[in-house]
């Protein structure tokens, strides 16, 4: 993960202005097979638990120590390893739990999130809900997992829906997803983006079959430093069901296509990847900006190994609340995509597709009329603040703008991957680390005395280890 990222993460995790007031909801009657994921309504969510167990739960970190700690913590990890497991601090506790009127008790629910959707957000956790952690075969209706994510990174709250909404116009398999209103113990958290969990009710549904194998990368790629710890550990890649091989079969196969000549590359990667697919989802994570998806960051992904397609793989996108931004970063940062855009007409050939989701997909009326959609959803669970305005009129000229900005992109004929891999923490000079700890570190401080918004703080301490950093490299 480059310094640039870092600091763009943590900028839009730190001490941002003061949050909406959040509103309440009432229960829908339940309807369907089970818990609705239809976007043009929104879902009531009401948990119920100890108030000492959500407070337990709030202050639960996936790396050790505190809030103060989980920067550092990634950080040191990605500087020393690219195949050591990122650690996870989370644990089930008891709670009830009504969703449009399906209603469980003594379900599991546990809080969840890496680092943008954790850090500065104990008071509204992204949470994951399993009604059969204590029950056996509990489920509401249908459903047996609930996740919410709190939309931390976005104060619009819509981006995530907004974003699968194109990959789902496009046919790509995505999640289902939709806006909810979340409450415990009767208080108003805002509003959250409910996802369906991948897992096998949403295989049979997009695949038709669910015994292949589903591995979730997180800050993971198909290389050998990656899959190092095989066949002792998957890395920073998790298998995502029962049937899935823990051997990482698939995984390595892949991995080993990546390793032929580019006159071979083709034909490699054509026996264990779906290409025609993986073409389209590197488009669309391209069309909507998906910063921290797998093209651009190795991060955020599903990857399932299709029996219907001879086992070869399928990606699925995932994460997607810091897409649709302004920021560009490249979407050749990964090995599959490095690789492909230095060989011309596998580059030509993604940029084809490019060219066929702006033709296609892309519709910036109906975009626009989903996000009135969402806008409308969102005030009835929060009144808002001019930081949530201001976002909402960013994306509302983000979507506008973007074919235009993609039309230059396809003149230009792309881009094209580093010639060489970098090594596994994305090419990254080990001292950006320590800058990017040092910036997580002012800005924390800032944060600690600047009431609401600390903004001007964190810049000022940027300039300033920017400063520094100019210095070291002329002295050198």
């Amino acid at each position: 993960m480059r310094f640039r990222t870092l600091t763009l993460l943590f900028v839009l995790t730190a001490c941002v202005e003061e949050e909406p007031r959040y509103l309440d909801c009432n229960t829908s009657p339940q309807s369907g097979d089970g818990v609705s994921f239809d976007a043009d309504q929104m879902a009531c969510v009401k948990v119920t638990m100890k108030p000492a167990d959500f407070e337990s739960l709030s202050n639960q970190y996936r790396f050790e120590g505190e809030e103060k700690d989980q920067w550092p913590g990634v950080i040191r990890y990605a500087a020393m390893s690219c195949s050591e497991p990122y650690p996870n601090g989370y644990s089930y506790l008891p709670a009830d739990v009504s969703v449009d009127g399906w209603q469980a008790l003594d379900v599991g629910i546990r809080r969840k999130g890496f680092i943008g959707s954790v850090v500065g957000a104990n008071a509204r956790p992204s949470l994951k809900i399993k009604t059969d952690e204590y029950i056996e075969d509990q489920q509401m209706g249908d459903t047996e997992r609930v996740t919410l994510n709190n939309n931390h990174q976005d104060a619009s709250r819509m981006r995530t829906c907004l974003t699968y909404s194109v990959f789902e116009d496009a046919g790509y398999p995505v999640p289902r997803c939709n806006l909810a209103n979340v409450s415990v113990n009767g208080s108003g958290l805002g509003t959250y983006t409910h996802i369906e969990a991948v897992k096998k009710r949403f295989l049979r549904r997009e695949f038709g079959n669910d015994d292949g194998d589903l591995y979730e990368g997180a800050l993971a790629d198909f290389t050998d430093p990656h899959l190092a710890g095989l066949p002792d550990t998957l890395g920073r890649f998790e298998a995502k069901t029962g049937d899935t091989d823990e051997s990482g079969s698939g995984l390595l196969k892949l991995t080993a296509a990546l390793q032929v000549d580019d006159a071979d590359l083709e034909l490699a990667l054509t026996e264990v990847l779906d290409l025609d697919a993986f073409m389209l989802f590197w488009a669309l994570e391209t069309v909507v900006n998906h910063n921290d998806g797998y093209a651009a960051n190795t991060n955020n992904f599903y990857i399932y190994f299709d029996p219907d397609r001879g086992d070869r793989g399928v990606f699925i996108p995932w994460g997607a609340d810091q897409a649709m931004y302004d920021w560009d970063r490249i979407k050749t940062t990964s090995e599959l995509t490095r690789r492909l855009s230095r060989v011309p007409h596998l580059r030509q050939r993604y940029l084809d597709e490019l060219q066929w989701v702006l033709e296609e997909v892309w519709d910036e009326g109906v975009l626009s009329e989903r996000i009135d959609a969402f806008a409308a959803q969102v005030a009835t669970a929060e009144r808002d603040t001019p930081y949530q305005k201001e976002s909402t009129r960013d994306l509302r000229s983000w979507v506008q703008e973007r074919r235009a900005h993609l039309d230059d992109f396809i003149a230009d004929d792309g881009e094209v991957g580093a010639k060489e891999m970098g090594p596994c923490t994305g090419a990254t000079d080990p001292e950006d680390f320590m800058l990017a700890a040092e910036v997580v570190t002012v800005t924390g401080a800032a944060c600690s005395v600047v009431p609401r918004n600390a903004s001007g703080a964190l810049l000022f301490a940027l300039g300033l280890l920017a400063l520094r950093r100019r210095g070291q490299a002329r002295a050198r």
